[in-house]
């Protein structure tokens, strides 16, 4: 039994699947509990700080995370020099945090100016640690969802409804993961590198921290805007249900991207960069039929009746999810080649778009007009980046669409070996 494990660990795809399953059924309890602890209201309120968070670790990351792939290229190891620089980037970043936290009238921004530090080390360990050993990177990951997961319990049974409490659970959630990648990359750490090789990398990311800034401006902003054009946080709320079940589908590409930027961190593999595209599409859509058929229900039994209103806006992001099957994973081929120009302004894009229907539809439609803008600018997106590889490649577009028959044999052998 033992030795299947350590065969299926071995394996990019099989670690990633096996990793993303535990986080999938580990975060959606999570989910549950932490949904049903806050009730509606709170978890709009929760939602607003979260997406804050995210925005801001995207930001102060400044990109380095981004790079490692690029330079894992390089003929000299840069390993070192990275996570040399990402303590000294904690060390200072925390600095700034607490003593915001300390000034701030609000103990809740003074948490998101703290976990905006803890996710950036988290982050940018878990990129490094993800390139170096895919295999470590799965193990990690899935002893962070499960602790999670116990904690997230804990506070459900026994603490009162509070978005303070989940911030820490989140600042928790953080810490655990950042103690599992120091772990595994403690060996032969020893700090190096100078303020030169510092300020290279660090200008190398430029580009790219502003195209994830893109990304995640693009993912995130909708929540922002709603509470600045006057949405109740009950609606926010409703709305961060669906968008969260959502972000359980975008799971199934992430699978393969991190797949696919372990591989094309070394060379660019296209062969299983179309199996990870039909694999992922394959699975999207089984996602997509069931949550149509059975949406409400599910909604009902997951997180109670009071939360059955999201169920159109679960339906609608789960339609951009396919688009965003070709971003994500075509997206690496940009990263690990450290071609940011095209992704860049796709992004761009994307984000002008997606801002631009939120102040048009928000007003008429209200959530509903959020949900409908950010379908509009991820199917952008995807599109534009499914166009680019059937232009550069000799695939053709039918050929991505579905898993075919080789793709099963190919599984099967797999799983027989």
């Amino acid at each position: 039994m033992s030795k299947r494990i350590n065969r299926l660990l071995s394996n990019p795809y099989g670690a990633t699947i096996l990793k993303k399953g535990i986080v999938i059924m580990t975060g959606l309890l999570s989910m549950i509990l932490l949904t049903r602890f806050l009730g509606p209201e709170l978890k709009g309120q929760y939602s607003y700080y979260f997406n804050i968070v995210t925005i801001g670790t995207t930001i102060l990351n400044l990109g380095i995370s981004l790079v490692y792939p690029e330079y894992k290229r390089k003929d000299k190891d840069y390993r070192n020099v990275f996570l040399s620089l990402s303590f000294l980037q904690f060390f200072i970043y925390l600095i700034v945090s607490l003593s915001f936290w300390y000034l701030s009238d609000s103990n809740n921004y003074g948490m998101v100016a703290i976990l905006v530090s803890v996710g950036i080390l988290n982050l940018q360990l878990s990129q490094i640690n993800l390139v170096e050993n895919i295999k470590s990177h799965s193990i990690v990951t899935s002893v962070g969802a499960i602790s999670n997961l116990v904690f997230t319990l804990i506070i459900y049974l026994f603490f009162k409804n509070s978005v303070s409490i989940a911030l820490i659970l989140l600042l928790l959630k953080n810490a655990i993961l950042i103690g599992g990648s120091i772990y595994v990359l403690k060996n032969n750490f020893h700090l190096e590198g100078s303020a030169k090789i510092f300020k290279t990398v660090v200008i190398a990311g430029f580009l790219p921290m502003l195209t994830t800034v893109l990304v995640s401006i693009n993912y995130r902003i909708d929540i922002l805007l709603l509470n600045v054009m006057d949405v109740p946080f009950y609606d926010i709320g409703l709305y961060s249900t669906g968008v969260q079940l959502a972000e359980y589908a975008w799971m199934i590409p992430d699978i393969f991207k991190e797949v696919m930027m372990h591989k094309n961190a070394r060379k660019d593999d296209l062969k299983h960069l179309f199996f990870s595209i039909r694999m992922a599409n394959t699975g999207v859509i089984m996602f997509i039929l069931v949550v149509v058929l059975f949406g409400k229900q599910i909604l009902q039994l997951l997180f109670g009746s009071e939360f059955m209103g999201a169920y159109e806006i679960t339906v609608l992001m789960f339609l951009a999810v396919p688009f965003m099957v070709y971003a994500k994973i075509i997206g690496t081929l940009f990263i690990a080649n450290g071609k940011w120009n095209f992704y860049f302004g796709t992004l761009f894009l994307a984000v002008v778009f997606n801002i631009g229907l939120n102040f048009a539809f928000v007003p008429l439609w209200g959530t509903i007009g959020s949900a409908f803008a950010s379908v509009v600018s991820y199917a952008l997106s995807g599109v534009i980046f499914l166009c680019w590889l059937l232009k550069h490649t000799q695939v053709k577009w039918h050929e991505l669409i579905i898993v075919r028959g080789y793709d099963i044999k190919q599984i099967y052998r797999k799983i027989k070996s």
